[in-house]
């Protein structure tokens, strides 16, 4: 995997302008409120909630223990702020952040077909239309079964057709 200088650069500066003053937004996905008050289940919280949000998918149980460990070995010489901050910094690290994979599951049929999963779809019509991830709508649409259902699909364009995203990606 090969990332060009320029790709490189602006993602160090995106990042740093996020984790620069990130206790405020980071406490957004605390259950427990704020870091000072960061237990084993408020971490596991975290994780769970903003990994499945960076990565456009759920985590499975080995990232979640992965990342709770990156937390829990950072908190033991930085404070839990500091800790927290370098987990955030972690998942935004990840490919799964930066890249998408939509390689769907196998359809049962004996030519190799794949299907895409209800969150895979969302993604990539999410981005096919705004060029951005998908909103919490159509997050929920997948996850309820309902943008796969007979004209699921056709909603979720129209309704997405109809935001600021969609506008701005093509204007």
């Amino acid at each position: 995997l090969n990332i060009n200088g320029t790709y490189a650069s602006t993602l160090e500066s995106v990042l740093t302008k996020i984790l620069k003053n990130s206790d405020a937004e980071l406490a957004k996905y605390l259950p427990c409120g704020s870091a000072d008050k960061i237990t084993d289940s408020c971490i596991i919280a975290f994780v769970t909630s903003f990994g499945d949000k960076a990565f456009r998918r759920p985590l499975d149980a080995v990232e979640v223990a992965r990342y709770v460990q990156v937390y829990n070995s950072i908190k033991t010489n930085f404070t839990p702020s500091e800790a927290l901050a370098s987990t955030a910094e972690a998942i935004l690290r990840s490919p799964y952040t930066h890249f998408r994979s939509e390689l769907g599951v196998a359809d049962g049929s004996d030519k190799g077909s794949v299907k895409l999963s209800a969150l895979e779809l969302a993604t990539a019509l999410a981005f096919s239309v705004t060029n951005s991830s998908p909103d919490v709508e159509l997050i929920k649409a997948a996850e309820s079964g309902a943008l796969t259902m007979p004209g699921g699909i056709e909603t979720q364009v129209r309704r997405l057709m109809a935001t600021e995203p969609f506008v701005l990606s093509y204007t």
